[in-house]
């Protein structure tokens, strides 16, 4: 459990596989990122005040993390990406078993390519109950991904972001 930016940044070099991290109320400074870590649950302190993670690039990157649980997390404001999760680059090796629920993100971007939710590599991804408002590209990408499961969830433009579209899957997508 952390409360305090300082002890974020401790607790993310402490994390192993198969820990849960609960963050507490707040805001907490964008551009983490985490990988390697297998059953991973990244999660708010308390589901009714979420922490938020204002600026940077992406507000949280995990890459290689199978297993990876996200949940009641809040991010604004950040000029790349809002959440990135990835394959590492491992193509033919893809990240199963995400899921992604009760997320909001907003103003992403906010002209460009620049995605509220990016995708890269994985299977069997689960996406529910996320808010998404004003972003760049698309709210929710998804490139070289399959068998994932987008469900109510709520995803509204704002003036001033370009939103490309909404969910899109590309580049070897499928299901």
């Amino acid at each position: 459990m952390v409360k305090t930016q300082a002890e974020l940044k401790t607790a993310l070099g402490t994390l192993k596989s198969g820990d849960t991290l609960k963050i507490g109320p707040g805001d907490y400074s964008g551009g983490h990122s985490l990988s390697g870590l297998a059953d991973l649950t990244v999660e708010a302190l308390d589901p009714k005040s979420p922490p938020l993670f204002r600026g940077g690039t992406h507000a949280w990157q995990f890459s290689r993390c199978p297993g990876l649980t996200l949940r009641h997390l809040h991010c604004q404001g950040q000029t790349g990406n809002g959440f990135n999760l990835d394959d590492g680059g491992q193509r033919t090796a893809p990240v199963k078993g995400a899921v992604l629920e009760d997320l909001r993100i907003e103003d992403i971007g906010p002209q460009g390519n620049f995605d509220a939710i990016k995708c890269s590599g994985l299977q069997q991804l689960r996406i529910e109950r996320c808010e998404i408002s004003g972003w760049g590209g698309q709210a929710i990408d998804f490139v070289g991904c399959s068998d994932a499961l987008i469900r109510s969830c709520r995803i509204t433009g704002k003036k001033g972001f370009s939103q490309h579209t909404g969910p899109q899957f590309k580049g070897g997508s499928s299901k």
